[in-house]
């Protein structure tokens, strides 16, 4: 495709409904307002859907609405309404009301509260701009989290709000100008000695629309850039395009023409249209907000900047395996975003000739398909979860017994992890105290953030979802609190507690319980002669490291051993000394764990057929 407009058709997963706290509400919304802003300046909504444009409006409407909630007296918004306001938080909301105040009617007030704040509260004498609140989201503010030199990164992050909200607050708030000229001296003075390319990427930016990226600066901002298209986060794909994105406003913003192409290019060839991270297990998976944010705002402001290519007239050829003649596209401006696409089954060299005027980028891809490995149930977390008998309390109405659930987590990281959640799903016949988790989330220290119940009937497992502002990292945090078991049932299906990171699924433990197994260690529960699994598969067989190709032969040859068939009307009665082996299918044999066994069980069949038993 041309290299000056990513296809719109691809944009359609960035309209989603918003939702959930101050922060997951501005994830939500924010792909919605930069796909609505993208699509407006390249003139796509012919691919997307015009009747599509006005349900986007409505989604960030409703986006705004909901954000209002979490804004707090003489302090603007936070993740949570009792939680201290943040400032980059508020930056960012800034930021984003600004862009679309441009698509729906924001009040100014909202957006000026934020900015006067922002000035009075979160601006030291020398510049800076300071974060006393939190950011739950490690995700959501994109390469800040990570920077070392956070002071310039936030700084300028600020500064760069500020400036989108020039035109909608300057009349209303006299010190805007001063306090925008106070953190562009504090950049530009520290500048020189920036080490990180994302912080000479954002604060170039900065100092670019303060008309001070200039001279050694500039030199600086351009040094910073890997092979003059990109300002590389090493093992950061993510931080690199929210850097380079910064890095190619602050270019349009320079006129500086010659040096856009290979950074658009190389922005184009990423293929980023919002990667997607899932909110909780299950549920919808949304994109990540500051760098979708970023690539768009970019590559929509150079359609606006960029001179015209009107001129564009390409003719493009490609000689592909087992094809009888080539394929050929003729590009023409009018059509230049339109991605074009050929397939061949056939992994060989191919050939592509172009002709004409104009530029543009060729992307191949090979596909194929590969087992997923497996991973262990505890990644970054350590977790215990005891059930027992409670104190003598007096029971709620219709609760046979009552139990009490211990919960103790550690985060196995370097640091204190940030918003994390325990996904609690109940026991047949259990339900939470729901007043008991109602104190633990009053608490002063402020533990949990927030709980939420599945309300089925109680003879479903229901689950609980516990929201955790923090889990220590040197220390384990524990909760307790009741379940009461409302109904008998003649067998209890154990309970599970998952812990994860709210924006690392990754990163999680898993643990079950049940009050006659301690510590959630179950293979099996039986009651009587019924038995059910509780974790995994739970069917007692020898495994591979268990066995030799000796002893399977022995096995299967030792007297009183018949050969079984297959059919409809034959039945096996499996006994606790019956031998038993998983015989992985055609493709798992094709990991690298299962291809002993498959090789020994294949020599075992095959010498089975042809020789039979050695005696």
């Amino acid at each position: 495709m041309a290299e000056d407009a990513i296809d719109g058709q691809r944009l359609k997963h960035l309209i989603v409904t918003p939702g959930g706290c101050g922060e997951q509400n501005m994830i939500h919304m924010t792909p919605t307002v930069i796909a609505v802003h993208y699509l407006d300046h390249t003139e796509q909504w012919d691919k997307f859907g015009i009747d599509k444009r006005q349900e986007a409006l409505d989604l960030i409407k409703k986006g705004y609405t909901q954000q209002l909630a979490f804004r707090q007296p003489k302090r603007p918004l936070a993740a949570f309404l009792d939680m201290n306001s943040s400032t980059w938080l508020t930056a960012y909301v800034v930021k984003v009301f600004s862009l679309a105040t441009n698509l729906i009617a924001i009040d100014s007030e909202v957006i000026c509260g934020a900015v006067k704040w922002l000035i009075l509260e979160k601006q030291r004498p020398d510049g800076v701009f300071q974060e006393d609140g939190p950011v739950i989201s490690q995700l959501m503010t994109g390469g800040y989290r990570h920077a070392e030199e956070k002071d310039v990164s936030l700084t300028a992050f600020v500064l760069i709000a500020l400036k989108e909200a020039k035109d909608i607050c300057e009349r209303q708030i006299n010190s805007l100008g001063g306090s925008v000229n106070k953190a562009g001296d504090f950049l530009e003075a520290h500048y020189m000695n920036l080490m990180r390319p994302y912080a000479v990427a954002i604060a170039g930016y900065a100092l670019a629309q303060l008309g001070k990226l200039e001279g050694p600066l500039l030199n600086t901002f351009l040094k910073a850039a890997t092979d003059k298209n990109r300002w590389e986060e090493p093992g950061q794909r993510l931080y690199t395009i929210e850097a380079t994105s910064y890095a190619l406003l602050a270019l349009l913003l320079l006129k500086d023409f010659d040096s856009v192409p290979p950074v658009v290019r190389w922005l184009n060839e990423q293929r980023f249209y919002g990667d997607h991270v899932p909110v909780r297990p299950g549920l919808p998976s949304y994109p990540v907000p500051l760098a979708t944010f970023m690539v768009f705002q970019a590559l929509a402001q150079y359609q606006r900047d960029v001179p015209d290519h009107e001129d564009l007239n390409l003719d493009v050829s490609i000689d592909l395996p087992s094809r009888s003649s080539a394929v050929t596209h003729h590009i023409l401006w009018e059509s230049a975003s339109l991605l074009r696409s050929e397939t061949t089954k056939e992994n060989e060299n191919f050939t592509l000739t172009a002709k004409g005027k104009g530029q543009g980028t060729l992307s191949v891809v090979t596909m194929y398909q590969a087992k997923i490995k497996g991973r262990t149930s505890c990644n970054k977390f350590s977790l215990k979860v005891i059930l027992r008998p409670a104190p003598e309390v007096k029971k709620p109405q219709d609760a046979k017994s009552i139990m009490l659930l211990n919960i103790c987590t550690r985060y196995l990281g370097d640091q204190d992890v940030t918003m994390s959640i325990l996904d609690i799903s109940m026991m047949t016949g259990f339900a939470p105290d729901i007043d008991e988790l109602k104190k633990l989330a009053n608490r002063t220290d402020r533990y949990i953030a927030k709980f939420e119940l599945d309300n089925k009937a109680f003879s479903n497992k229901n689950t609980l979802i516990i929201y955790l502002n923090k889990i220590s990292h040197d220390q384990e945090d524990c909760i307790s609190f009741k379940v009461h078991q409302f109904f008998n049932v003649g067998l209890i299906q154990p309970g599970a507690v998952k812990v994860y990171s709210y924006y690392n699924l990754d990163e999680s433990c898993t643990r079950f319980y049940h009050p006659e197994k301690e510590e959630g260690l179950l293979s099996k529960i039986c009651h009587n002669e019924i038995c059910r699994c509780a974790e995994e598969s739970c069917f007692m067989h020898h495994s591979e490291d268990q066995v030799t190709p000796e002893d399977r032969v022995d096995k299967a040859c030792e007297p009183g051993v018949d050969y079984g068939e297959e059919g409809v009307g034959i039945k096996y009665i499996i006994r606790k000394d019956t031998w038993v082996e998983l015989w992985p299918e055609a493709d798992e044999c094709q990991d690298d764990e299962n291809k002993k066994l498959c090789r020994d069980l294949a020599s075992f069949r095959e010498n089975m057929i042809i020789s039979g038993c050695p005696n």
